[in-house]
């Protein structure tokens, strides 16, 4: 989460965690989920206003293992949702977005066998 956490600050944001005291045990790739999460985060970040919230959350349900990232960010327009997870996908060109980045987390999830779910309103 230090990695991601100075992309809060760049928009006088804030992250928080709301992590699970259990250990979570799953057979994945440390370093790609690092680049997921950090992937997940800097999107949420980039559409915070000034002061504005992300939260990363873990939680277990069974045999399952969910994180969650959440912001309270401008959201996606109606026309963007079926497009966010194609690659160099971007509603944020003119501020250097590459489009990469919802591609990258999608594409790591659905490799371990998971999914990646949005849930956004403008």
């Amino acid at each position: 989460m230090e990695l991601a956490r100075a992309y809060g600050v760049e928009t006088d944001g804030q992250l928080k965690t709301a992590m699970t005291d259990e250990p979570l045990h799953a057979t994945i790739s440390p370093i790609e989920l690092e680049q997921a999460l950090v992937n997940l985060i800097r999107n949420a970040a980039e559409s915070l206003e000034a002061g504005g919230q992300i939260e990363v959350r873990t939680t277990r349900i069974e045999d399952v293992v969910e994180i969650e990232v959440r912001d309270d960010g401008r959201g996606i327009q109606e026309e963007g949702i079926g497009h966010v997870f194609e690659p160099c996908y971007t509603t944020r060109l003119r501020e250097g977005g590459t489009g990469l980045g919802l591609s990258f987390a999608h594409g790591v999830a659905m490799g371990h066998g998971g999914e990646l779910i949005l849930d956004s309103s403008p």
